[in-house]
């Protein structure tokens, strides 16, 4: 019976590696994004006790995001505690015209800027205090059915 199995087995033939590559990398993929948003949740929940400082946009990037026409609009802000600091905050778009008006009115704009007393590198600005600033694009919801 050993004798009949054909050497060439499943895992010899690239197409079957590249499957099972497949097979594995999406789970881990999604696992992966799955503990970054509840780590993204967590800092925000725990910044809320945070102090809080004035700062500053200094620089603002867009790229784009993939193939499927997003854009990511990044804000480099600084900020004053003990010396200056710096932090980024990103945001997604759908079109790249949408992350131009964003970047066009956070521009050299003033920011609240929450930092970790321990650790005063570590800041973030909250997507709330942005959005006193500018209006974010609406996010699409579906209506429900009756």
């Amino acid at each position: 019976m050993l004798a009949a199995i054909d050497s060439s087995s499943w895992y010899s033939d690239p197409r079957h590696l590249r499957d099972l590559f497949r097979l594995i990398a999406f789970p881990i993929v999604f696992i992966t994004a799955a503990i970054a948003g509840w780590w993204h949740r967590r800092k925000q929940k725990i910044a809320l006790s945070w102090p809080s400082v004035d700062g500053r946009v200094q620089f603002v990037t867009i790229a784009p995001l993939g193939k499927n026409g997003s854009y990511t609009a990044t804000l480099q802000y600084s900020y004053f505690v003990e010396e200056y600091r710096s932090g980024e905050y990103t945001e997604v778009f759908d079109s790249e015209d949408d992350a131009n008006s964003f970047i066009e009115k956070m521009k050299d704009q003033k920011v609240p800027v929450r930092y970790n007393p321990k650790n005063p590198d570590d800041s973030l600005i909250e997507e709330a205090d942005v959005e006193q600033y500018i209006q974010l694009p609406p996010v699409q919801r579906m209506a429900p059915l009756r």
